[in-house]
Order: structure tokens, then C-alpha cells, then sequence
């Protein structure tokens, strides 16, 4: 009640989140928010071709429709904030942050050692050419 008083605006939460551990973070914010859950009231909402006919993102059809097999219908609060991102992603996302890690670790070792990976002799190059 208090942010709808300080006239904050609402938190929607768009098609990208499409499972209730997606939306977590952002029901997480619930405090002095009512959270309502709405769809838009239209025939084509579940129609794959004619959600990729009116969108302005040029997203292929069947990207559109594992989307739509993976949307989570009739969440809560309570199922959202229950909700765990599924062990594969979060392998994922595991090995994703180990290797950006380990990339800047060794970046920064090559750069206190004075080294550059792609430092090229341009005159070398100019020599080559002529």
C-alpha cells in the first residue's frame, strides 16, 4: 500500500520469465505490493504462428512454441516463491561463472607478466606485404 501511496509504478513481469523461479526474484518484492497475475485476455495468447506474426523481435515460431511448452499456468506466491531453478541450469550457470573466472584469473596473470595474448609486430606485417 505504501509504494502504490508514494506513487510507485507496478512490477510486471514479462514473457521472458516464464517459470515461477524466473519470476522469484521479482514476486520477492511483494513487500507493500498486492501481486496479481494476469494474462492477456486474447485468442491468439497460446497461438505459436500468430504470436510470431505480431511480434517486432523476428523470433522463430519454435522458439515461440518452447516457450509456451515451458510457460508455468496458475502460479501463487506461495508456488513461485517454493519454486527451484531446475539442477541443469543451474550446471550451467555453475560452469558458465568458472570459466569467466578462470578466463579474467588469467588475463590478469598474463598482464602482470607483461604479456599480451594478441600483440601482433605490425612491421612485420608491412614487411610480409611488401
Amino acid at each position: 500500500m505504501r509504494n502504490r501511496m508514494l506513487g510507485n509504478n507496478p512490477i510486471i513481469i514479462d514473457n521472458t520469465n516464464m517459470q515461477g523461479w524466473e519470476m522469484k526474484p521479482y514476486v520477492a518484492l511483494k513487500h507493500d505490493y498486492k501481486v496479481l497475475f494476469k494474462e492477456p485476455d486474447t485468442w491468439w495468447k497460446h497461438k505459436p504462428k500468430e504470436l510470431v506474426r505480431r511480434t517486432t523481435h523476428n523470433v522463430h515460431v519454435d522458439t515461440v512454441r518452447r516457450m509456451l511448452e515451458g510457460y508455468e499456468r496458475f502460479v501463487t506466491v506461495q508456488s513461485i516463491m517454493g519454486s527451484q531453478m531446475p539442477e541443469r541450469k543451474r550446471q550451467v550457470l555453475l560452469q558458465n561463472r568458472i570459466s569467466h573466472w578462470r578466463s579474467w584469473r588469467e588475463r590478469r596473470e598474463r598482464k602482470s607478466r607483461g604479456e599480451r595474448k594478441h600483440e601482433v609486430d605490425i612491421t612485420w606485417i608491412f614487411r610480409a606485404w611488401s
